[in-house]
């Protein structure tokens, strides 16, 4: 049986982030953990304040959670957390268990290779100057 090579792509080519508005949005709601140790747990409340917060919008949501994000509501909790199980993720990303976790990578690499932000499982979360520049949050 031929063994599969491991491959690394030293250069990474994202679609994922493309508007850097979107990008700050996004590290914004990260910021709030910056100093804490990345955990399953910290994921998922990342993952459900963006999908509060419509930065990330599942397809299989409601026509009333459409609604508010399209008026600028917030979700509430408990429209969010149906939304979170609702909507689980088959994704893989190297290092994150697969689902919410690999999708959360997917969504912040692009700010991890910029050196915005460093990031793994069980390590804590750190701003850089740059990333603290670009999010207009003090050292």
């Amino acid at each position: 049986m031929k063994k599969h090579r491991t491959e690394y792509n030293p250069l990474l080519f994202t679609t994922t982030m493309r508007n850097p508005e979107r990008l700050k949005d996004f590290l914004n709601i990260l910021f709030e953990y910056d100093g804490k140790i990345l955990t399953v747990d910290i994921v998922s409340k990342v993952v459900q304040l963006l999908i509060q917060n419509g930065l990330y919008r599942p397809v299989k949501v409601s026509q009333s959670a459409r609604n508010k994000w399209n008026n600028g509501i917030k979700l509430s909790k408990a429209e969010v957390e149906k939304i979170f199980m609702d909507n689980p993720q088959n994704h893989k990303e190297a290092g994150f268990e697969r689902g919410w976790a690999s999708r959360f990578d997917t969504w912040f690499k692009i700010a991890k290779e910029l050196g915005f932000v460093w990031y793994f499982l069980q390590e804590k979360i750190v701003f850089s100057e740059s990333g603290r520049m670009l999010l207009d949050k003090k050292t």
